[in-house]
């Protein structure tokens, strides 16, 4: 972790150090050597890493679309990607991906398969919500049914983890790109 304060509290150096060999802790060159300093002072960045999103014309259809919104690789590997799936009111998929995902629901109300979705407006400690589910490889391939229950659309996240997708759109696509929300950063 190369910040020494975060949110007024010093971070110790224990941090900086925890995935560095022992005989590096306190070689400074190798430690900012670490970094890689042409991806973090490109003056071009988002040339280098904007994204537009992409509608998934295979997950798609009437009344929702499914949009990679994270699709690129780090240095040639797939390290993470996420979509976007929204719906509209009244509107009914079926969800299937060859991978486990994290969700988590930023808007509407409605189910996905026999589990409720709500953006909670308020949460109260101790309280549960149903915005986050996670979902697993079993869960992921098979047909679950989601539907918009609600009187807005229906926006849901999911984010994958390496090599989840053979079919990642390439960066820089631009056929199908439906808007202009995200951008990647540069990571080791």
């Amino acid at each position: 972790m190369y910040q020494s304060v975060v949110d007024g509290r010093y971070v110790p150096w224990s941090l900086l150090v925890k995935d560095m060999p022992e005989e590096k802790h306190q070689d400074l060159d190798f430690i900012v050597g670490q970094l890689e300093w042409d991806k973090n002072v490109d003056t071009h960045f988002k040339n280098s890493n904007y994204l537009e999103p992409v509608r998934d014309k295979k997950r798609s259809g009437d009344g929702y679309d499914d949009l990679w919104i994270v699709y690129r690789t780090v240095d040639g590997q797939q390290f993470f990607s996420a979509k976007e799936l929204t719906s509209q009111p009244g509107a009914k998929c079926t969800l299937q991906d060859g991978a486990t995902s994290s969700w988590i629901t930023v808007q509407g109300r409605g189910r996905m398969g026999s589990l409720d979705l709500q953006t909670p407006a308020m949460i109260r400690f101790g309280e549960n919500t149903t915005d986050e589910v996670f979902i697993s490889h079993v869960a992921a391939t098979k047909d679950v049914e989601i539907e918009n229950l609600g009187s807005e659309p229906l926006v849901r996240l999911r984010y994958f983890g390496p090599d989840a997708h053979s079919d990642l759109p390439k960066a820089g696509f631009r056929e199908n790109c439906v808007g202009s929300r995200y951008m990647l950063s540069p990571t080791r």
